[in-house]
């Protein structure tokens, strides 16, 4: 849950040269609970990119993401079902697509690495 409103939504904003915030925040999800998550902004379209993840308790859930475009944010979209947490990075190659690698495991076992893209 948002920890300001209660909801299952995030706080985006953006700040301008000037430094006037401008909010642009999710929807309230259908999700169980809206843990840390990781923008991305494509800097071609001007659309932004939310991933993160959905946790249902010790560190399981699903890795997700929702696209700010026109004005609007999507519906989120699942990524992978993860049976552990995960760690997002973006690529930072200038593409039509987006990559993105996050990992599956913990910190005391083993870790695989998984590979997503978003058309």
């Amino acid at each position: 849950m948002n920890d300001h409103t209660g909801t299952p939504s995030y706080f985006a904003f953006t700040l301008d040269a000037n430094d006037v915030k401008t909010h642009f925040d999710t929807p309230d999800f259908a999700i169980v609970n809206n843990d840390w998550g990781s923008i991305l902004v494509d800097s071609a379209s001007g659309d932004y990119y939310l991933l993160f993840m959905e946790t249902y308790g010790a560190a399981v859930g699903r890795a997700c993401y929702t696209r700010w475009h026109g004005g609007l944010w999507s519906d989120f979209v699942v990524l992978d079902e993860n049976p552990s947490d995960a760690a997002f990075r973006p690529s930072s190659v200038p593409s039509s697509h987006k990559d993105v690698v996050f990992a599956r495991g913990s910190v005391t076992g083993s870790v695989e690495i998984r590979y997503a893209r978003i058309p």
